[in-house]
């Protein structure tokens, strides 16, 4: 791990204890196109393993939004200072560096190769989502079981197990995606922790979607991908699920 993403690990953990900002939408005028400059060569000299993306307005007067290849962080016109944490709304408590981040990131979801997903159906399957998803991912487990409890989904499960974080989960992968009936071995080894039939079968789809997630940049299970192109990373409360699938379904 770098040092800026060190440094954006740690102040995570103190980003909840931080004074809340009251915020509006960023202005939708560029930025110019030195203070661009000035904060891409700042940046870059620092940090130059970072991949810096994008430089916008952002809600607060003289800060930078910064999207580098898996974050939002917020600088000085000179890239000289830098806030690693996360923007809030003091009037809804919304997290505004993650719904910004999802509007950065959207998706394409009819570009997604869905035959390469396992599909999931609950009830008539109207709400529809796509999420990259590892089978030993503690968060994974806990969206599986909020998705149990809304009916009339479907959602397409792109396996994506992260083996240097979660040991095992490459063999767990295969061992689901080898069964006859991969829904039924992904829902119930993530609900009941029930193991999925031994076999052997041809793996290199795993591996088609392994270069996808790293071509879309998924750098955290679960991501959710909704009907309208919404991307998320991590695991939303349920109530914020439900509300998201009913508007993008």
């Amino acid at each position: 791990m770098n040092v800026l993403r060190r440094a954006m690990w740690f102040c995570g953990l103190i980003a909840a204890s931080l004074v809340a900002f009251a915020a509006v939408a960023p202005p939708a005028q560029d930025v110019p196109p030195q203070i661009t400059e000035q904060i891409k060569a700042s940046l870059r000299k620092n940090f130059p393993d970072v991949q810096i993306k994008q430089v916008h307005l952002s809600p607060l007067p003289g800060i930078y939004e910064v999207l580098t290849d898996d974050q939002l962080l917020y600088t000085n016109a000179a890239g000289t200072v830098a806030l690693l944490g996360y923007l809030m709304d003091t009037q809804t408590q919304e997290n505004l560096t993650n719904k910004r981040w999802s509007e950065l990131n959207k998706v394409d979801f009819g570009s997604l190769p869905l035959d390469l997903a396992i599909k999931v159906v609950r009830g008539n399957g109207k709400q529809t989502l796509a999420v990259f998803a590892d089978p030993l991912c503690p968060f994974c487990h806990e969206l599986e079981q909020a998705l149990d409890e809304i009916s009339n989904s479907t959602v397409y499960v792109f396996l994506y197990p992260l083996e240097s974080i979660h040991p095992g989960a490459d063999a767990m992968a295969h061992k689901i995606w080898c069964t006859s009936d991969r829904a039924a071995a992904w829902t119930g080894w993530m609900s009941r922790q029930a193991q999925p039939e031994t076999s052997s079968c041809d793996t290199r789809s795993l591996d088609t979607i392994r270069a996808l997630a790293q071509k879309m940049e998924v750098s955290s299970t679960p991501t959710l991908i909704f009907k309208d192109g919404e991307r998320l990373k991590g695991l939303p409360h349920k109530d914020r699920l439900a509300q998201l699938l009913g508007t993008a379904g």
